[in-house]
This record gives C-alpha cells, structure tokens and sequence, in this order.
C-alpha cells in the first residue's frame, strides 16, 4: 500500500470511485452524492492545489481525501475549540469494493499527521447525520462534535466535529 499525493492523471480513476460510491450510497438509501458532487472541477482543484491524498495498492486508487483551509461559511456558527491554525477535512472516499479495510481511516490519520508536521492546532469537518459510516469513523477516531450546519441542498443537518491535534499521542 503507498500513500501519495494525487496527480491530474489520477483524475479518470478517482472519478470512478465517487462514482461508484455514489451508486454504493443510492443502493443503501443514502442520497448525499451525485453526479453534480463531487465532479471532476472539483476533483482537479483538489489536485492542482496539492491537498489531495491517496491510497494505491497494485496500480489501483482505492481511497480519497481532500484536506485544506477552505470552510463553509456556516461553520462561523459553530463554537469550535480551537479558533486559528486549523485545516478541514472534504470528499473522504474509499472504492466501495475496498471498503473496511481501513483505509479511509489511515488517510483521516495522515491528514492529522500533515497538519499536526504543519503547524496546524486542529482539524475540522462535518458529516452528514444519515452518513452513520462516517460518523462512526470519525467519533471512533476521536473526533467530538461541536455542532450542527444545514445546506440548502439538504433538509438534514450536517454534524460538525474537531480533532484538537496537540492531544495527539
């Protein structure tokens, strides 16, 4: 297994994993994703801006994060521990037909360990309340939530949560 930053020539391959994601969510009821997100535009800003992360095995991508310092305004409503120095966790995937193997956790767990080597206090996210698999990562990694934001897009709030970095062992 390699971790490593993506490259524009990744992008066909991380595509097909939103996209299977996508129909692996729809199939368990869960319609957070589509095909408008994540798209490809998105996707190849998170390359081109170099805060994207991957996990490879045999040639193939089989997870995604994202992790930088753009936020939603509607975080400002949020009563965080740490106010500066933080980065955000966005688009964490792991190929449907790798999932449990742990690799979504070992890409939360290097995007800790960039921000903690970059000086960074803390990192923030959130969750959809219906996406229970990533809610159960990210409270099991020891992430706490402080809080609830909506988006127009949905009717259900997003959970937010924090992991205060200096804590780390």
């Amino acid at each position: 297994m390699e971790i490593r930053r993506a490259a524009v020539a990744d992008i066909p391959m991380i595509m097909d994993i939103f996209e299977k994601c996508v129909s692996s969510m729809e199939e368990g009821g869960l319609y957070l994703w589509n095909s408008d997100y994540p798209n490809r535009e998105i996707i190849e800003s998170d390359i081109v801006s170099g805060c994207v992360l991957i996990i490879v095995q045999d040639d193939c991508i089989q997870a995604y994060i994202a992790i930088n310092e753009e936020e939603p305004a509607e975080y400002g409503a949020i009563n965080w521990a740490s106010r500066n120095k933080h980065l955000v966790i966005h688009r964490l995937a792991a190929h449907p037909g790798f999932q449990g193997r742990g690799y979504a956790r070992e890409l939360v767990k290097q995007a800790e360990t960039y921000a903690l080597a970059d000086g960074r206090s803390s990192i923030r996210l959130d969750a959809y309340c219906e996406n229970m698999s990533a809610v159960s990562l990210y409270e099991s990694s020891g992430y706490s939530k402080k809080g609830e934001v909506f988006f127009e897009f949905k009717e259900k709030p997003f959970y937010c949560y924090e992991k205060i970095l200096n804590h780390l062992s």
